[in-house]
């Protein structure tokens, strides 16, 4: 098994109102994670998180997401592997 991480930041700010929105994804795995609460697009509806959420896309899977207020998150562009160490650990992207 094999992934590789090809970005990542920690604690990385970003101003209130900071809107990611990728309708067709982008080539590799996203791992992110808010420490503040946002608004999320997950099979088209909107769903307000909890600080310390965390979630995994998969590939070419569009991401939408909108901070009110200054927002620090965690986040990691990822290939390889990634489900298959996932499921080895009871989870899915």
């Amino acid at each position: 098994m094999s992934i590789t991480v090809t970005k990542v930041r920690h604690n990385w700010p970003e101003t209130a109102g900071f809107t990611i929105n990728r309708p067709k994804g982008i080539d590799s795995y996203t791992f992110l994670y808010f420490h503040n609460a946002v608004e999320l697009e997950l099979n088209g509806k909107i769903q307000v998180t909890t600080p310390g959420s965390w979630i995994i896309f998969k590939p070419l899977t569009p991401q939408w997401f909108c901070s009110h207020e200054p927002l620090k998150h965690d986040w990691m562009h990822l290939l390889g592997d990634v489900e298959e160490a996932l499921s080895q650990v009871g989870l899915e992207a």
